[in-house]
């Protein structure tokens, strides 16, 4: 049947049959390729929204209610913020144009430059832009400002380096999902105790690493009702989840760089506590008393800082200490508190003139056997798990394996009995 159908085919179209079958043959695959090639491009698009764990998309929930808008308002003196509900940028002006102190997410700077036109500025007087730390949610809209505003970026070393990553270089344990975002190259470097100053406005940088590499606080002075008050905006101390302060390979000296922190930030003077995320310094609740007219500011408040980064410290050391013991870190030099935490300590001699054993390597060493000198371990001794052994040293000798059969004299050995050539003649 086929072949006849077939050649009733080759009869109506002729010689050219071969020819137009090899072209709807072509046709057929390049519409399959086509197909293929839209399926590979939409796949993507279909698995992205996939691409995002419960965690992630509980987190983007989160990010929309911190980015809902607030109406912005006059802090004290020249300080203005013009951030959103749970994320915090900060306006300073001057003669010279105005300092711009983070830029929330990316879809956080439309709304900053709504509140910046509220209060009567205009965005393009933006001559600096500052950041506490690179993180999405704080350093997300530098590109987009920049671009809008023409202004420079200054940064820490560190968080400059992320910042060109577009925060792919962090040593957070989260997926690009979570931490990206558009690059941007600072226009400046900043070191610790480096000052901005524009306009007559100085702001000090103080770095305070830990939260990431080069997060940065900054201090500056302000007039209220004729008093100069000590500004600090806080950079962050926050630990995230997943974050190890022990054998974390991306930031081997994590810890470190925390105590170092928290003794910094202890003596930095501060009357205004302000910080990157409103809840810290409880924006909300000190706006609504500033609004009702409250005096002195409501954001004056030194004691809410010491308290905050007592608070931080005490967390800080917990899961410091946790980790250790779930590492079964050794010992030996390890510091129990921020105020002394170092790499090492250098061994010094007891009393009996001896360096003291670790505690780590003297359990290992009672799980075994007896030391030696038992005058450079203090006292009580642990017991042992076996009874000491008694004796000369001839009688330590190892046994070997062939036991010799016993003497039929018990007073003369076995390998020295004889027998009488008239015993071996019987």
């Amino acid at each position: 049947m086929i072949l006849v159908m077939r050649n009733r085919i080759e009869r109506f179209f002729g010689h050219n049959f071969r020819f137009i079958l090899s072209v709807a043959c072509l046709s057929a695959l390049a519409g399959m390729g086509f197909a293929a090639r839209a399926a590979a491009q939409d796949a993507p698009i279909a698995n992205n929204t996939n691409a995002f764990s419960a965690e992630d998309i509980a987190m983007k929930k989160e990010w929309d209610k911190w980015n809902a808008p607030v109406k912005p308002f006059r802090l004290m003196g020249n300080i203005y913020y013009v951030g959103v509900a749970g994320i915090s940028s900060f306006l300073i002006t001057t003669s010279e144009g105005n300092i711009l102190l983070d830029t929330g997410f990316e879809m956080t700077v439309p709304r900053i430059r709504d509140s910046v036109t509220k209060l009567g500025f205009r965005l393009e007087d933006i001559k600096i832009i500052l950041n506490t730390h690179a993180h999405l949610d704080h350093a997300g809209g530098h590109a987009l400002m920049r671009k809008l505003t023409g202004a420079k970026i200054l940064m820490s070393e560190a968080d400059a380096a992320l910042l060109a990553s577009g925060g792919t270089g962090d040593f957070t344990p989260y997926s690009d999902n979570m931490k990206s975002y558009t690059p941007v190259k600072a226009d400046g470097l900043l070191r610790d105790g480096d000052k901005v100053t524009l306009g007559g406005v100085t702001m000090v940088c103080h770095l305070t690493p830990g939260h990431t590499k080069g997060c940065t606080t900054w201090t500056m002075d302000a007039t209220e009702d004729g008093k100069v008050c000590r500004v600090l905006f806080f950079g962050s101390t926050s630990i995230l989840p997943r974050v190890s302060l022990v054998n974390n390979p991306k930031y081997p000296n994590i810890a470190e760089d925390f105590a170092s922190t928290y003794r910094k930030l202890k003596t930095l003077p501060c009357d205004v506590f302000l910080a990157p995320h409103t809840s810290f310094f409880g924006l909300a609740e000190k706006a609504e008393r500033l609004k009702r007219g409250e005096k002195p500011n409501p954001f004056i408040d030194p004691q809410g800082y010491r308290d905050f980064i007592a608070k931080g410290e005490s967390t800080f050391l917990e899961q410091l200490e946790r980790e250790r013991k779930e590492a079964g870190e050794k010992r030996n030099g390890v510091i129990h508190s921020a105020e002394c935490l170092q790499p090492r300590l250098r061994r010094t001699k007891d009393q009996s003139g001896y360096y003291p054993w670790p505690d780590w390597y003297r359990r290992q060493i009672f799980a075994k056997a007896t030391p030696l000198r038992r005058n450079s371990l203090p006292e009580p001794a642990p017991r042992l798990s076996c009874p000491p052994i008694v004796g000369t040293l001839s009688t330590l000798r190892p046994r070997s394996r062939h036991r010799r059969p016993a003497s039929p004299h018990p007073e003369v050995p076995a390998h020295l009995t004889f027998r009488s050539a008239a015993a071996d003649s019987e």
